[in-house]
């Protein structure tokens, strides 16, 4: 990750990678879309777009996003916490989701509100730069 002092932007390099699908099934429920909307003015696309990272460089996005990020849906029965922090990717503007009971270790999940990967024309193995 490197800083522009400038304007405390980070940029952060990582590898476009699938995920499980779990993004998907999250990112359709009314509660996140609602979350999101209100928060941070789209309704996401149902999927997000997995970028592996370094776990250090992992963690220490968890700890910006645990500092600066929105709590999104607090947890219930049907869904758990889920953290989010504002981000671009490409000339889209996006959130890193940090879901409570994310099973990744060094894997970032980015929600927006088109299918990144179509509109990026991304496959896995593509490298990336987020701007966070």
């Amino acid at each position: 990750m490197t800083e522009d002092s400038s304007n405390n932007v980070f940029r952060v390099k990582g590898v476009v990678c699938s995920g499980t699908g779990k993004g998907r099934k999250h990112l359709s429920k009314k509660i996140y879309k609602k979350e999101i909307k209100k928060y941070f003015g789209f309704e996401p696309f149902a999927g997000t777009l997995n970028i592996k990272v370094s776990k250090s460089l992992y963690n220490m996005i968890l700890e910006r996003t645990k500092k600066e990020g929105t709590l999104l849906a607090k947890k219930s029965k049907e869904h758990g916490n889920v953290l989010a922090l504002p981000c671009q990717i490409g000339s889209v503007k996006s959130l890193i989701l940090f879901p409570e009971r994310s099973i990744h270790k060094d894997v970032i999940e980015i929600a927006a509100p088109v299918e990144l990967r179509k509109k990026l024309k991304l496959k896995d193995g593509d490298q990336v730069d987020v701007l966070i």
